[in-house]
């Protein structure tokens, strides 16, 4: 087991009075009353009244069925697309620069090395390592000292 708060989260709980002081800011904080049968009352009947309005709802749906005991449904076509795409695409159009991209990836790939194969040996891997500058396989590498 973990230790430290992350690995056990009652360590940072409050208790006694600390907690009593605490208790009115916690619940205004939360929307909550102090009394906690009607908030478990409200959560409690939620699970039910979504049964009774799925049970209500399932006659009339000509998606669903059940066959066999189990339910079927039929598969959910090409959702239309929202009134803002197109907007909002030409938006993230305009904002990107103006490039050659093809050409931006070349100049990249020949800056970086990327498309050099990568290592599936151990022995094509020290050779693949010893082509490479330092700072391309493993980032920052201290400098050899002489002497």
């Amino acid at each position: 087991m973990r230790r430290g708060p992350v690995g056990r989260p009652r360590v940072k709980l409050l208790s006694g009075e600390r907690w009593q002081a605490a208790v009115p800011r916690v619940l205004t904080a939360l929307g909550l009353e102090g009394e906690p049968a009607g908030d478990l009352a409200e959560l409690a009947s939620q699970p039910h009244a979504a049964y009774v309005h799925v049970a209500t709802e399932l006659p009339g749906n000509a998606a669903v069925q059940i066959e066999g005991g189990k339910l079927k449904s039929a598969k959910l076509g090409k959702a239309a697309e929202p009134r803002l795409m197109p907007p909002f695409c030409q938006l993230v159009n305009n904002m990107l620069p103006i490039g050659d991209y093809p050409e931006l990836l070349l100049e990249a790939a020949e800056l970086t090395a990327f498309r050099a194969p990568s290592p599936t040996s151990p022995a094509r891997a020290l050779a693949w390592r010893a082509s490479r500058p330092a700072c391309a396989w493993s980032g920052w590498r201290r400098p050899a000292t002489s002497g």
